[in-house]
Order: C-alpha cells, then sequence, then structure tokens
C-alpha cells in the first residue's frame, strides 16, 4: 500500500515538473537583463536601441541587411544567410484580456497586441546561414502581433551581425504607438540563443 501511495505521490510531482517545464508562455527578457558584456555591449548598437538608450548610433555592426516586405513574410538577404519572418493576418475574434498592465491573447502575453487593430501575427522566424536552418522555437515566436509595418519613412525591421562574425540580431518592431515594442532575437554560431522584448523608441 505504502508503495503504491510512493508512486502516486511521484507520478503526481512528476507531471507538475513537467507542465512547469513546458509551459508555452515565452520568457521576457529586456536588454538591461543580458549578462554577457559583449553581446549586451553589440545590442546597444543594433536597431533601435541606440534611440532607446539616448546614443548616437555608432554602427558598430560589420554587416547589416534590409527587408523586403511580400504578401505574408518579411525577408532580409545577404551572402551565405537569410532570414524569414512569416505572419498570417488575423482574421477571427481573439480571446483577449488585460492582466496585470499587459494584454494576453490564447492564455499568453501578447507583444504589440492592439484591441482595436490587430492586423497580423508572426507564425515562424528562422535563420538559414552557409545551408544550415536556425528555426526560432514557437514560444518566442506566436506572441508577437502587428510587425507588417514598412513605409517610405521608417523601415522597423532589420539584421545585422556582429564585429567578429559570430553573432547575428535580428530586430523588429511589433505593434505602434503605446503597444509598440522592439523585439530581438539573437543567434550564435548557428544557433538560436534568446528574445529579448523592449518598448519602441
Amino acid at each position: 500500500m505504502n508503495t503504491l501511495r510512493s508512486c502516486c505521490i511521484s507520478a503526481v510531482l512528476l507531471t507538475s515538473l513537467l507542465t512547469l517545464t513546458a509551459s508555452p508562455v515565452a520568457q521576457a527578457l529586456s536588454l538591461a537583463s543580458v549578462e554577457d558584456e559583449l553581446i549586451r555591449r553589440e545590442l546597444s548598437a543594433v536597431g533601435a536601441y541606440p534611440e532607446l538608450l539616448g546614443q548616437l548610433s555608432a554602427d558598430e555592426q560589420a554587416f547589416r541587411l534590409s527587408p523586403v516586405l511580400s504578401p505574408g513574410h518579411i525577408v532580409l538577404r545577404g551572402p551565405d544567410v537569410r532570414f524569414s519572418l512569416y505572419f498570417l493576418p488575423v482574421t477571427r475574434d481573439l480571446h483577449a484580456a488585460k492582466k496585470h498592465g499587459a494584454w494576453w491573447v490564447d492564455e499568453a502575453t501578447a507583444i504589440g497586441f492592439d484591441p482595436e487593430h490587430a492586423a497580423d501575427r508572426l507564425a515562424s522566424v528562422e535563420l538559414v546561414v552557409d545551408g544550415t536552418v536556425v528555426p526560432v522555437p514557437a514560444r518566442d515566436v506566436i506572441d508577437v502581433f502587428n510587425i507588417a509595418h514598412i513605409d517610405e519613412q521608417a523601415v522597423f525591421t532589420c539584421a545585422s551581425r556582429s564585429p567578429d562574425g559570430w553573432r547575428w540580431y535580428l530586430q523588429t518592431q511589433a505593434g505602434e504607438g503605446a503597444y509598440a515594442r522592439t523585439v530581438t532575437w539573437v543567434f550564435e554560431n548557428g544557433r538560436y540563443l534568446f528574445r529579448l522584448v523592449d518598448r519602441a523608441p
């Protein structure tokens, strides 16, 4: 009887642990929380960060890619490298709610979400470098809304390579106005590291 009870308790604990570790909610990191000093310094020169930090852009990046917007996706290409961001139009009523000062959609935080104007939702992000596909996990993608805004005045998606050539930084703006956030995905040596979310300038 004690053995059966111990097995049941172990099963409950294991199930709880798996539920916690399998959580689909992405972890929200910001530039201030990046512990690697080199990556933090390189990020401070990428895209919107110089303006956010009140600095003039020193443009330390050795290589910068500009986006091409097509229906349903944004592509950034360079020699032996390609970034693709695929997004889908929002065609249904979303189960949105405001919790703790932020919008949540389908039980996950919604980055760049505007309840009055939910135009698109990011579906996938991938890097192809030297013929190798490096996907970004869905948990760091599907909570991003309203990225498809490129006009003559501003380009909100860019990719930069670190001066030593080992890291790539892909950045986009999600949402506009009060809902706008700067989203940055970090890659190193052909693998995905993490995502940052900060306010937009």
